[in-house]
């Protein structure tokens, strides 16, 4: 099965239900503008196209350094037991 190319689409109707009705409220909200629920749609997709890559890139690169933190930090421990074995070794002789 193919990957949905628009992620808004992907979304289960409930959450996408619940999308559409959030901008639509921040529309009336901010712009006294009553849109439809197509139109709408239509606005989450294109935002979602236009920033969507953004939002997927700063959240690699959030991942990767704490992806790296923990890495170091096993190495760190991973050293530490190894020089602790070394230190038990050395004690047996």
């Amino acid at each position: 099965m193919a990957a949905e190319k628009d992620p808004i689409k992907a979304l289960p109707v409930r959450e996408r239900t619940n999308l559409v009705r959030l901008m639509q409220q921040f529309l009336r909200d901010h712009f006294d503008l009553e849109a439809g629920d197509l139109g709408t749609e239509l606005l989450l997709e294109r935002t979602g196209e236009l920033i969507g890559p953004l939002y997927w890139n700063e959240a690699l690169k959030q991942a990767a350094v704490i992806v790296g933190d923990h890495a170091e930090m096993i190495g760190v421990d991973l050293l530490a037991r190894e020089k602790e074995l070394e230190r038990r070794h050395r004690e047996k002789d």
